[in-house]
């Protein structure tokens, strides 16, 4: 068992935009090999409070802590659209080159090394995003919406991809707007209020 280690801790945190409060008095921890699904309707600040924790956006009050190495993937998938998979796996340090190669063909990208990004669909490119995503080796993966535009096989070697990383021991905060399609034992849910 892997002994549980506090890498993010957010205490009293809230968030204003244009005075409307979007976060009130959000208090979360998460530990070494715990999966934390942010669950609720839209508008409830599911998206603002993984921003936070990556700080592309500042807390109006309260604390948020974010220890180790992250990885961090939003809505967008944040690729240029002229870049090729074989491009982006080329720009990786040469340690990781070899694992995106990999998670990119158990993923079914093989076709598509050479495709420029934009001439792919919404569920290639959600899966091109997540090779980025998952390649790196750190302590914590923060995701909005994972699961967007895959179809269910996809669906299904993403959430296993996931539990990998929970079962050697990194963390996962991740937002999901619908009913968890598979289980994990790691997982806890917080519901987020409008």
């Amino acid at each position: 068992m892997i002994p549980t280690t506090a890498l993010l801790n957010i205490q009293g945190l809230t968030f204003h935009r244009d005075w409307q409060v979007i976060l009130h008095d959000v208090n979360l921890e998460v530990g070494t090999a715990k999966w934390l699904v942010l669950r609720g309707g839209n508008g409830c600040g599911k998206t603002t409070l993984l921003k936070l924790c990556v700080g592309l956006l500042t807390p109006t009050t309260g604390t948020l802590t974010l220890s180790g190495t992250y990885s961090y993937l939003g809505h967008l998938n944040g690729i240029k659209p002229t870049q090729t998979l074989a491009g982006m796996i080329q720009s990786l340090p040469p340690n990781g080159q070899t694992s995106a190669k990999n998670l990119a063909e158990s993923l079914g990208m093989t076709a598509y090394f050479d495709v420029p990004f934009h001439q792919l669909s919404a569920g290639l490119k959600r899966r091109i995003a997540l090779v980025q995503f998952l390649t790196p080796k750190v302590n914590i993966y923060i995701v909005d919406e994972p699961l967007d535009n895959l179809d269910p096989a996809s669906c299904h070697l993403v959430w296993q991809l996931l539990a990998e990383k929970v079962n050697h021991g990194a963390a996962i905060l991740m937002a999901h707007h619908g009913s968890l399609p598979f289980q994990h034992p790691a997982i806890q849910e917080v519901f987020l209020d409008v």
